[in-house]
């Protein structure tokens, strides 16, 4: 099921993955950042139209975005301190501490 996350009056993003901390009361349509937004790129994602999302994610207050791509086997992390992001080898967020190594995640145990 895609959850729709309002980002403002009249536009939507639609994460592959989003986690909210428990303590945030959400609605049908969340309103409230998630914690963490996750997006998996597929052959037809388009660079601008994925740092929009990553844009539009950062301003509505998603502290941390992973941005996978599974053909190229890398992973860009984003978050509100750093709106550039950075490439890296573990996927990681703080409070809650979360460190996932990339291998894990494009090649998980069945």
């Amino acid at each position: 099921m895609a959850i729709r996350i309002r980002i403002k009056e009249r536009r939507y993003r639609i994460p592959d993955l989003a986690a909210w901390r428990r303590s945030d009361e959400l609605e049908e349509i969340p309103s409230v950042p998630p914690f963490l937004a996750i997006e998996i790129l597929s052959p037809d994602d388009r660079p601008v139209a994925m740092m929009a999302k990553v844009h539009d994610y950062l301003s509505m207050g998603v502290e941390w975005i992973w941005i996978i791509d599974r053909y190229e086997k890398t992973a860009m992390v984003y978050s509100g301190a750093s709106a550039s992001g950075e490439q890296v080898d573990i996927l990681r967020t703080a409070n809650p501490l979360i460190a996932i190594p990339l291998p894990e995640v494009l090649n998980p145990r069945r």
